[in-house]
C-alpha cells in the first residue's frame, strides 16, 4: 500500500479531477497521470486514444501502452502552481524523481528486493558460494577479474549481491553492467528483475539502441557498450555511478577496449568507483597488468561452472555417425538444438532448407525453426528462450551472437559450423572486406559450452581436429586491429582528449597499428570531420562543426554525413530512410526457389541506376500502406517484414538524435513519432512528424514522383558522403540504353568495372553484387558508381553518379582522383 506521503504526492501533482469538463478536454497527444493497474502507482503518460469507457494511454516512463479507466486517468496541475511546496516523500523516491531518465544515480540507497522467489535456485549457483569472497574482494580494489565458466552465474548474480549488500547496509549505490550486444542487455535484465521479483523497469533496467527498459528509480541499469560510451561524452565522470561491471571482456570489441581505456583514467580521478571486469575465457593476466598501479596487482575471482559434461565431436566422427544421427535423438524432443552459421545469408538458406526436408515439411508442427542474429526485432530474439509444447523439437539458427551472454537453458546439441564473418580493413588499400574466417579455438569451445545445460550434451563442430588443434588460431584478432578507425578516431575527439588521436590509441589494450590510425585521420580530414592543428598528420587535430555532429550519431561516418546532409537540404525523410537501411539489412528477399520472381519484384521499383533509391521507393510504398495491407503487399513483393521494422525503428531513433542537435524541429522523440505513425495508419511517423500532416507517408505513389524529381539531389549527396568509394565505368563500344534500373540495352559486352586503391599502381577490377539492380546493366548513365561496401571482389548497393557532382562536392581531391584514374585508363 502506497505511504500517506506518497498520496500526498500524488494529489499535489493531480489537482484536477476528471469531470465531465476535462474528460471532454482529453484527445489524443494530452498529458496525463494514469494509474498502472499492476502495482497501484501513477505514472506519467500520453493519452493514445478515447473510447467510450476507456483511454489508451502510453507509459513514459515504461514505453508501454495500456488501457485504463477514466477514473484512473487524471490532469496534471498547471505548470505555474508547480513551485508550490510538495507533500514529503521518501528520500529515495525524491531523488529518484529528480534524476534524469535512464541515469542511475548513487543520490539513493537501492530497494531491497520485493522477494526473492528463485531463491533455491540462485543458492545453487556456484557464484553463491563465492559470494563473500566477490564482495571482499570489491570492497578492497578498484579493479577486479572475475572468471567464471558458462553457467556459474556471474553474469546475473555479482551485480546482484553488490546491490543487496549496499540495500542492507542503507549504502547508496547506482550499477552499470554493459553487455556487448542487445539481446544479452535485455534477457539478463530481465532475469534479473525477475529474481527480485519486481516489474522490469523499476530498479533494474535495460538501455539499448531503439529501446529502453528504465526510469528515474533504477539503480542497476544493463546496457550495451555503446550505450556507456555515448553517455561518457556527456557525463566524464559518470556521477553518482559507484559500480561499472563490464562482461565478456574476452570478446575485444573496438568499443570495449576503448571503454577498458577510458574507464582506466577514470579510475585515477574517481578512488571511490569500483571496476569489475567478467568473462568466461579471458586471458587474466592481460587485463590484470593492464590495470595495475603502483606494483599492486589486480585481484581475479575464479568461479567453476555448473555444466555437464559435453562431448566433443568432429568432422571425422560426423561422418562415422552420420548413418545413424536421425535416429539418435527421436525420442528426446525435448532438447533443443544450437546451430552456428557465419551469418544471416547462411541463417536463411539453412532455414529453407531444413523446411524442405521431407522431416519437416510432413509434421512442421513438431520441431520450432528460431533464427537469432543481430538485426531481429527484440520480441522475434526473445523466442528462443520460450520452451516448446511438449514432443516439438526447437532447433535455433544463430550466428556468434549466442556464443556468450545468452544462455539457452533447454540447449543439449550444438551444431558449430566452425566458420563465422569477420570484419577485415587493410589501411594500405583502403579497403574493408567482411571476410567469412576460421572461428579460433577460444569461441569454439564458448560455443561448445552453449549446451549440457540440462544434461550430457554434445557438439558437432564442422571441422577437423587436426584444423582444430594445428590450424585454429587460439583467440581471435581484437576488432581494433581489423577494422576502419574513424568511429573510434571521432569518439577520442569528442571526449576531448588533450592528446592527439594516435597518441591516446598507443594508450589502449593492444594499440592499433600507426598506419591505421593515420589513415583514419586522413579519411576524416577529406570528410571534412576533422581539422589538422599543423601539416602533419597525426601531430595534433580537432573536430570541425560537422565532426561534432557526425560523433553524436550511431552510424558509420559516411552515412552520418549523409543523413546531416539530407536533413540541411530539406530530404530528411528519404536521408533517414537511407541511413537506416545502410546501417541495417536489405529489406529485400530472395528465395532460392522464387529468385527470378523475387529480382523481377526489385526492378518494379527501380529508381534511376541506384540500389539506394531502389530500396527506398520500395520501403515508401510499404511504410504508405496500412494494417494488413502492408503485409500482404510485403508478402506479394519479397520484402521482409522483420527488416522494414528494423528500418522504421532506426529511422525514429536517428530523427530524434537530429532534433537533439537541432537539425530538425526540437523535441520530436522516438517514442512520441512512433504514436504519431500508429495514429497515421500505422506508417514509420517520420514524415508526418516533419510536415505536420498525419496522411504524409499514405501516398506512396505521390511519395514515388516526389522521389524521381529529387534523383539528383539524393545521388549528389551520397556522392557526398560516400566518396572516395567510387567505381570508374569503361562503357562498352555498342549504343543502347539501359532500361528502368539498370535493364538490358543493345549492344556487345558488359561495362568494365574499375576502383582506385590506394598504393595501387593500377585500377582494380570490381564487379556489383548479383543482388544489386544495376547487375544486369550493359550500359550506365554515368562513367562513376558511388558504393556503400565491398566485399571483395564484389561490391554491394551503388548508385550511378555524373561526374560534375563528384567534382563540386568533393572539390580538388576528387578532381585529382578522377583525372589520374581516366589517364591511367
Amino acid at each position: 500500500m502506497a505511504s500517506d506521503a506518497e498520496s500526498a504526492l500524488r494529489r499535489a501533482l493531480s489537482s484536477t479531477a476528471l469531470d465531465e469538463a476535462a474528460t471532454d478536454a482529453l484527445s489524443p497527444g494530452t498529458p496525463v497521470l494514469a494509474l498502472y493497474p499492476e502495482d497501484g502507482e501513477w505514472y506519467a503518460a500520453t493519452v493514445v486514444s478515447l473510447s467510450e469507457n476507456t483511454v489508451e494511454v502510453f507509459y513514459d516512463d515504461w514505453d508501454e501502452f495500456g488501457v485504463v479507466e477514466y477514473d484512473s486517468v487524471a490532469l496534471p496541475e498547471e505548470e505555474e502552481e508547480e513551485e508550490e511546496e510538495e507533500a514529503p516523500a521518501p528520500a529515495h523516491l525524491r531523488a529518484a524523481r529528480s534524476a534524469p531518465r535512464s541515469s542511475p544515480r548513487a543520490e539513493f540507497v537501492p530497494p531491497p528486493p520485493h522477494a526473492n522467489p528463485h531463491r533455491a535456485q540462485r543458492e545453487a549457483l556456484p557464484a553463491f558460494g563465492h559470494r563473500a569472497e566477490l564482495l571482499r574482494a570489491i570492497a578492497a580494489h578498484q579493479v577486479v577479474v572475475i572468471e567464471g565458466s558458462t553457467g556459474c552465474g556471474k553474469t546475473t548474480q555479482v551485480p546482484q549481491f553488490v546491490l543487496e549488500e549496499a540495500a542492507a547496509e542503507g549504502r547508496p549505490c547506482s550499477v552499470l553492467c554493459t553487455q556487448p550486444r542487445r539481446i544479452s542487455a535485455m534477457s539478463v535484465a530481465e532475469r534479473v528483475a525477475a529474481e527480485r521479483g519486481e516489474r522490469l523497469g523499476a530498479a533494474v533496467g535495460y538501455s539499448i539502441r531503439l529501446e529502453s527498459k528504465s526510469s528515474a528509480a533504477t539503480c542497476l541499469l544493463f546496457c550495451t557498450t555503446g550505450i556507456l560510451t555515448r553517455r561518457l561524452k556527456d557525463d566524464p565522470d559518470l556521477e553518482g555511478v559507484t559500480h561499472v561491471f563490464v562482461d565478456e571482456v574476452h570478446e575485444r570489441s573496438m568499443e570495449s577496449d576503448f571503454l577498458l581505456m577510458v574507464l582506466r583514467d577514470l579510475l585515477r580521478r574517481r578512488p571511490s568507483l569500483r571496476l569489475c571486469l567478467m568473462s568466461a575465457t579471458l586471458d587474466a593476466s592481460l587485463f590484470s597488468d593492464y590495470f595495475a598501479r603502483g606494483g599492486k596487482p589486480v585481484p581475479t575471482v575464479k568461479m567453476p561452472g555448473r555444466a555437464f559434461p559435453v562431448a566433443a565431436l568432429y568432422l571425422e566422427d560426423a561422418i562415422e555417425l552420420v548413418g545413424h544421427a536421425s535416429r539418435r535423438g527421436e525420442g528426446e524432443a525435448a532438447d533443443a538444438v544450437l546451430v552456428f552459421l557465419p551469418g544471416f545469408k547462411e541463417i536463411q538458406a539453412v532455414h529453407e532448407a531444413l523446411l524442405a526436408t521431407p522431416r519437416f515439411s510432413a509434421e512442421p508442427h513438431r520441431a520450432w525453426l528460431l533464427p537469432l542474429h543481430s538485426t531481429l526485432p527484440p520480441e522475434d530474439q526473445r523466442r528462443v528462450f520460450e520452451r516448446p509444447p511438449a514432443g516439438v523439437r526447437k532447433v535455433v539458427l544463430a550466428t556468434n551472437i549466442a556464443e556468450t551472454s545468452v544462455t539457452i537453458d533447454d540447449v543439449v546439441f550444438v551444431v558449430d559450423c566452425a566458420r563465422m564473418k569477420e570484419k577485415r580493413y587493410d589501411p594500405a588499400r583502403r579497403m574493408e572486406s567482411l571476410d567469412d574466417v576460421l572461428v579460433s579455438r577460444a569461441n569454439a569451445k564458448q560455443r561448445r559450452g552453449r549446451a549440457g545445460r540440462v544434461r550430457p550434451g554434445v557438439a558437432f563442430h564442422l571441422n577437423t581436429s587436426h584444423s582444430f588443434d594445428h590450424v585454429a588460431e587460439a583467440h581471435q584478432q581484437p576488432e581494433i586491429r581489423r577494422v576502419p578507425l574513424e568511429r573510434l578516431v571521432l569518439t577520442i575527439k569528442a571526449l576531448k582528449y588533450e592528446r592527439c588521436a594516435a597518441a591516446v590509441c598507443e594508450q589502449l589494450l593492444e594499440p592499433p597499428s600507426r598506419p591505421a590510425v593515420l589513415q583514419a585521420l586522413r579519411m576524416l580530414v577529406e570528410l571534412d570531420a576533422l581539422e589538422l592543428d599543423g601539416s602533419t598528420l597525426g601531430a595534433g587535430e580537432r573536430l570541425t562543426p560537422l565532426g561534432q555532429h557526425l560523433a553524436t550519431l550511431p552510424t558509420d561516418v559516411r552515412i552520418g554525413k549523409f543523413l546531416l546532409l539530407g536533413a540541411i537540404f530539406g530530404v530528411a525523410d528519404e536521408a533517414l530512410t537511407i541511413a537506416a537501411i545502410l546501417s541495417g539489412r536489405s529489406p529485400f528477399l530472395s528465395p532460392f526457389d522464387k529468385r527470378e520472381a523475387a529480382d523481377a519484384a526489385k526492378r518494379g521499383f527501380a529508381v534511376g541506376q541506384s540500389d539506394h533509391l531502389t530500396i527506398l521507393n520500395a520501403y515508401n510504398h510499404f511504410d504508405g500502406r496500412s494494417g494488413g495491407e502492408r503485409f500482404a503487399f510485403a508478402r506479394e513483393h519479397f520484402l521482409s517484414i522483420r527488416s522494414l521494422q528494423t528500418i522504421a525503428q532506426l529511422k525514429r531513433q536517428l530523427l530524434e538524435l537530429l532534433s537533439e542537435a537541432g537539425f530538425v524541429p526540437r523535441g520530436l522523440r522516438a517514442s512520441g513519432v512512433e504514436r504519431i505513425g500508429r495514429s497515421a495508419g500505422g506508417s514509420d511517423g517520420v514524415r508526418a512528424a516533419l510536415s505536420g500532416d498525419p496522411d504524409a507517408a499514405s501516398r506512396p505513389d505521390l511519395l514515388e514522383l516526389e522521389l524521381q524529381s529529387n534523383v539528383p539531389l539524393l545521388t549528389a549527396l551520397l556522392c557526398a558522403a560516400l566518396y572516395p568509394q567510387v567505381i570508374l565505368v569503361t562503357q562498352p563500344e555498342a549504343k543502347g540504353r539501359a532500361g528502368k534500373g539498370g535493364g538490358k540495352g543493345g549492344g556487345a559486352g558488359a561495362p568494365k568495372l574499375h576502383i582506385r586503391e590506394q598504393e595501387a599502381p593500377e585500377p582494380v577490377p570490381v564487379a556489383l553484387h548479383p543482388s544489386s539492380v544495376n547487375a544486369r546493366a550493359t550500359r550506365f548513365d554515368s562513367k562513376y558508381l558511388v558504393f556503400a561496401e565491398k566485399a571483395p571482389p564484389l561490391a554491394r548497393t551503388c548508385t550511378s553518379r555524373p561526374r560534375h557532382a563528384t567534382l563540386r562536392l568533393r572539390g580538388r581531391s576528387a578532381r585529382a582522383s578522377c583525372t589520374s584514374a581516366t589517364a591511367r585508363r
